[in-house]
């Protein structure tokens, strides 16, 4: 399998297998970001790598250029699905 960079991978909810720099090569989806209404009005829950189930999130950083995945670096399908 070949890895190719995260600015590229599937952020619909797919699960895949993405690279942290830390965690090595870990199963993830992508969390697109939320508004919420709270006692104190509507907050933003940005945009999440969720690794495992739920064991860890990334937060993403969400510009104008695109997203910044921080420690998460490269993404491959997981093994056994297209």
């Amino acid at each position: 399998m070949d890895p190719k960079p995260i600015i590229n991978a599937p952020r619909d909810g797919t699960y895949i297998l993405v690279y942290h720099t830390t965690h090595g090569w870990v199963e993830a989806h992508f969390c697109p970001g939320a508004w919420f209404n709270t006692q104190e009005g509507r907050e933003y829950d940005g945009p999440v790598w969720v690794i495992g189930d739920s064991i860890v999130q990334e937060e993403v950083e969400e510009t104008p250029e695109g997203f910044h995945d921080g420690p998460i670096t490269h993404w491959m399908t997981t093994p056994g699905k297209p």
